[in-house]
């Protein structure tokens, strides 16, 4: 697969004049390389560095029902943090999860950075 995602890195090197990028779908192609048994894992395991690799291209619905699965306790509450940057309203609603207790006060240590986040630091 190497050669497919040498042309591909070409092919976006191109349209990125053009204003187009691809690098979402590069650096996915470069995962799966990198992980070429990911496909056969039965069942798929759903980890940070899988999620940081899709989140470029999910959509709201993917995103929101990675979350709700995260809330009913079926994948790791790690998973919000590859999430953040294509989603930000994700925060706020990690926020009131902690609130209301669905989900453990650490999580927020995931969401803030420590240099920026007003408050004290949790």
């Amino acid at each position: 697969m190497s050669q497919n995602i040498e042309s591909l890195k070409l092919l976006g090197e191109k349209l990125a004049k053009s204003s187009i990028s691809i690098s979402p779908l590069i650096a996915f192609l470069e995962y799966l390389d990198a992980h070429p048994g990911k496909a056969d894992e039965d069942p798929l395991v759903i980890d940070e560095e899988l999620i940081a690799a899709l989140a470029p291209m999910l959509d709201y619905q993917s995103i929101s029902g990675v979350f709700a699965k995260i809330i009913d306790g079926e994948l790791d509450p790690s998973l919000v943090k590859p999430l953040i940057p294509y989603a930000p309203w994700l925060v706020t609603q990690i926020e009131s999860s902690v609130v209301l207790g669905a989900l453990d006060a650490d999580v927020l240590k995931l969401i803030r950075k420590p240099d920026t986040a007003p408050g004290p630091q949790v």
